[in-house]
């Protein structure tokens, strides 16, 4: 099962293997860009195709949007464990690399 991606050794992290504090991930991954814009331009032609350093702000901006409750209930059928739920103030400081 992948858990993150490992930028220095370029490769996928196993959910036992990641880099961080507490065996969580202490920054967030960047996402594939050319597949992300894909993605967002099939659901709205006039987006503003997403960039190396846009993608953060978009998500952070689209995150605080969004009820964090609704958040939970669409994760948590797939997790293992109820305590492997982030908060969203953790999503939020690994998105902004805080």
């Amino acid at each position: 099962m992948m858990f993150g991606w490992d930028m220095e050794e370029g490769r996928t992290l196993a959910r036992g293997e990641a880099k961080g504090v507490g065996g969580r991930l202490t920054t967030w991954p960047a996402p594939n860009l050319r597949l992300l814009n894909s993605t967002l331009a099939q659901s709205d032609a006039g987006i503003v195709p997403l960039t190396r350093d846009s993608w953060r702000r978009a998500v952070l901006q689209r995150l605080a949007a969004i009820s964090w409750s609704g958040v939970s209930a669409d994760v948590r059928p797939f997790l293992e464990r109820e305590q492997e739920m982030a908060n969203r103030e953790d999503v939020m400081a690994l998105l902004a690399g805080t």
